[in-house]
């Protein structure tokens, strides 16, 4: 394309085989029965690079936690009840330290405060501990190979904290490059959708 040369795309089920592919293309392109890819370039394609990337940290982190989910229902069946968002900071900072009930019942309610102080989450959430630890007194779930799960919900919030940051670093690259359009086309309705 940079030398003037037209690319055009051909629908796979027009062909047959090598035989009749020179003709039948030919009679598709005088037909004008083709369409012309989009190869974006320079900031457009940053800008689609960057998305395309976006979205395979978003499976990861899908991925990662449906794996905790899993992992939880099976030792802590009432987690959801006890956390609510299990991927909202205070939970994932919860569950990087102490996972399952048994342990949540020896740090007790000072010991999730602390764990929170420490990750310098506001005093707003707080307020959650003595339910969360009512629901740990109370778990149904298993303990038998608990250790090997145990490090696997472990990995997996290290995992989703760190695609957290990951995507948060990658939306500020998308919204840096966006602002770059020009004509400020595309800026009048990002400053829009902030203000929403």
């Amino acid at each position: 394309m940079d030398q003037g040369i037209d690319v055009n795309a051909i629908k796979k089920f027009y062909l047959k085989d090598n035989e009749k592919d020179p003709k039948l293309i030919a009679n598709l392109v005088k037909d004008g029965n083709f369409g012309m890819p989009y190869l974006p370039e320079k900031l457009y394609a940053d800008i689609r690079r960057l998305s395309m990337f976006r979205d395979q940290l978003n499976e990861d982190r899908i991925r990662n936690l449906n794996r905790l989910h899993r992992e939880m229902k099976i030792y802590f069946p009432e987690y959801k009840d006890a956390f609510g968002k299990i991927d909202g900071a205070f939970s994932l900072e919860l569950l990087k330290e102490a996972p399952f009930p048994d342990e949540l019942v020896a740090l007790g309610t000072e010991g999730m405060k602390q764990i929170w102080h420490e990750a310098k989450l506001r005093v707003r959430g707080y307020v959650n501990a003595p339910s969360i630890l009512e629901y740990a007194r109370k778990s149904v779930g298993i303990k038998d190979g608990a250790d090997a799960s145990r490090q696997a919900v472990k990995w997996f919030v290290s995992r989703i904290i760190e695609l957290d940051g990951q995507l948060s670093d990658i939306e500020n690259q998308l919204n840096q490059r966006c602002m770059e359009i020009p004509h400020g086309i595309f800026n009048s309705i990002v400053d829009k959708g902030k203000d929403e």
